[in-house]
């Protein structure tokens, strides 16, 4: 059974490692978009301090984490055509302990669309495999911006609005 829940502390460590081995993943893959070591361990302490990061458990195993904010700073001077400007749900960052659970996405979009019907998400340009699933779950290309912190690299701008917004 697939229970979605806020991490908790006693997460942190088991929370890590999945981040950890999807930047592996990435690496590998020539996509460096985590390669500066993002999520880093004190804003996963953070998120989960602020409630932000959640845990997906199939079982008492946890096999993927994400985490949500209700706005994303980086957002506000970028060039990005939305879809509307209503409030919403960014998805910070999403990771899953294996690759083949590809089918957690859709249950965490449609956990994340019971809080807001507006999503937005970004991904790096070279995260072919996200952009995939954002395209897969219903997502919309909006646009590219360079986010302002060090090290950033271009990202893809995605936005889903459920009907009845």
């Amino acid at each position: 059974m697939i229970e979605i829940k806020n991490a908790t502390q006693n997460d942190f460590q088991a929370t890590i490692a999945i981040f950890d081995k999807a930047r592996e993943l990435m690496t590998k893959r020539g996509n460096l978009q985590w390669a500066d070591g993002w999520p880093f361990p004190e804003f996963v302490a953070e998120w989960i301090q602020k409630g932000e990061l959640f845990i997906v458990l199939n079982g008492k195993k946890i096999s993927a984490v994400f985490a949500i904010s209700f706005c994303n700073s980086e957002y506000d001077n970028a060039n990005i055509n939305w879809l509307n400007n209503e409030p919403y749900i960014c998805i910070r960052c999403f990771a899953l302990l294996n690759i083949e659970d590809l089918g957690l996405i859709k249950i965490i979009i449609s956990w994340c669309l019971k809080k807001s019907k507006n999503i937005r998400v970004d991904t790096g340009v070279k995260n072919f495999a996200t952009q995939y699933m954002l395209k897969k779950n219903g997502f919309v290309q909006v646009g590219k911006f360079l986010p302002t912190y060090p090290g950033a690299t271009e990202m893809f701008a995605f936005h889903l609005v459920e009907e009845g917004i």
